[in-house]
Order: C-alpha cells, then structure tokens, then sequence
C-alpha cells in the first residue's frame, strides 16, 4: 500500500460551515456540506420521494450542533416543515452557495436550491465544497 493512501485514510475531512439565521426560530442554526457518500446515500435513502421531501432531508441532515446532525430525523425534517417556504428557499440556496452551487442555485425553485431533483446541482456535490462563507 502507498504512503499517500495510508496517510489519507487517517485524515477526517473538513466541509465547510455556514451560519443561517432562522426568523422564525429566533436563532441561527449551522449548515455543514457533507460528502460525497452522505450526499448519495440521503438520496438513495429517500428514493422516490418528491423534491421538496428530499430538500428537507437534505437540509435537516445539513443544520449541525457540533458533530452531531440533531435534524437528521423524520422529527427533524418535521420541524423544518413547520417553517415558512422563504426560510427553506433561503437556507437551501446558503447551503448550495457553502458547497459552491451558488451560481446554479440562483433563479431556481427553492427545491432546486437545495439540490434536490437536478442532475447538475445536488446534495452530492458538497464534496467539492468551496471556501466557507458566512451569508445571513
């Protein structure tokens, strides 16, 4: 086995955070890209689920408490659920532009925006995050 394979395998990534302020919560939550596998892995999860179910996934599985994902939970996406379609379209597009889809994000639907349903922007994607941004 090489040196460069022995050495990454001991390293954790890193995905970039973003803090998002949500009006209705009186807080701000913090969003973190995920990888590749996590990405693949929520949508594989969600099957046949419809765009705007998958955006919520995507996003309760994104807002962080440290290293935990408290939202990534049916109880999680229900909560989110219970906010106002702005709020989702707006953390949505704060996490497509953490994961450097902000350009793609913009003038689509708050489903697109959170990448669920499209081929060129998905949850999948943050494996390739760009620089930490702080919008909000």
């Amino acid at each position: 086995m090489s040196d460069l394979l022995k050495e990454l395998r001991k390293i954790k990534p890193k995905f970039p955070e973003t803090e998002f302020h949500v009006a209705e919560w009186g807080r701000s939550v913090t969003l973190r890209g995920f990888s590749l596998r996590e990405g693949r892995d929520l949508r594989s999860v969600n099957g046949e689920a419809d765009d705007e179910k998958l955006m919520l996934r995507t996003l309760a599985h994104a807002i962080v408490d440290g290293d935990d994902r408290p939202l990534a939970s049916e109880e999680g996406v229900g909560l989110l659920e219970t906010l106002s379609a702005k709020t989702i379209q707006e953390m949505g597009q704060a996490f497509m532009r953490l994961n450097g889809a902000g350009e793609d994000a913009e003038g689509n639907s708050g489903a697109r925006a959170a990448g669920a349903g499209s081929s060129s922007v998905s949850p999948s994607l943050s494996a390739e995050p760009s620089a930490s941004s702080k919008p909000n």
